[in-house]
């Protein structure tokens, strides 16, 4: 317990089971999947057709919420990039049904093929070269300050040590600021091969 609300596991399970009936996907096999840096927590579904799709337990015991990731996964969507899609949602009980991307992350295609690094790398590029072209969306803006305090995960999980902390931060806002008067793109946190992925079929 790391002094964030407990989720009660027994009334989650209540309220997917819920959730699932009413969507239609109460007797889909699940599966759990890996988790993220959070307290979400994700199950595929096995569908009978074969298909695939995502749950995503989003508790707001825990401070979390789907809202954020559906209106950025709409505002990717609207300016032909590819997110998510959203299938079903419960706000209230921050549950969500999405596109399955399956697990096909650029890191493993490099490993298995180093060759494939430059040509993934580009594409990587070239959605980060879109974003900059696009108009971001209405969001609060990632002051130095800001962008700062969005280092403290590499302390909180990675076991740095919390003696550099504020001495690594001082000297990033100072780089930060360098930014403030650029105009804004939206920024998307933990861009990086491990969570982007290849899609067949996709441009």
């Amino acid at each position: 317990f790391n002094g964030e609300p407990m989720v009660d596991v027994a009334d989650r399970s209540a309220e997917i089971a819920t959730f699932l009936a009413v969507t239609g996907f109460q007797d889909c096999h699940r599966t759990p999947m890996a988790a993220d840096a959070s307290s979400r927590r994700y199950e595929r579904l096995h569908l009978p057709s074969g298909e695939t799709i995502v749950l995503m337990d989003a508790p707001t015991s825990s401070g979390e919420s789907i809202v954020p990731f559906m209106e950025i996964a709409n505002h990717l969507r609207a300016i032909g990039l590819s997110a998510p899609e959203v299938l079903a949602s419960d706000v209230e009980r921050s549950l969500l049904l999405i596109e399955d991307f399956g697990d096909v992350v650029f890191a493993k295609l490099i490993a298995a093929d180093p060759t494939q690094e430059d040509p993934l790398y580009l594409q990587a590029i070239e959605v980060l070269l879109h974003l900059r072209r696009s108009a971001p969306p209405s969001l609060q803006h990632a002051d130095s300050d800001w962008m700062s305090d969005m280092l403290d995960p590499v302390f909180d999980w990675y076991g740095a040590a919390l003696s550099d902390k504020e001495e690594v931060k001082s000297h990033f806002r100072r780089l930060a600021r360098s930014l403030e008067a650029t105009e804004p793109v939206l920024m998307l946190r933990d861009y990086h091969v491990e969570n982007l992925m290849l899609l067949d079929r996709r441009s």
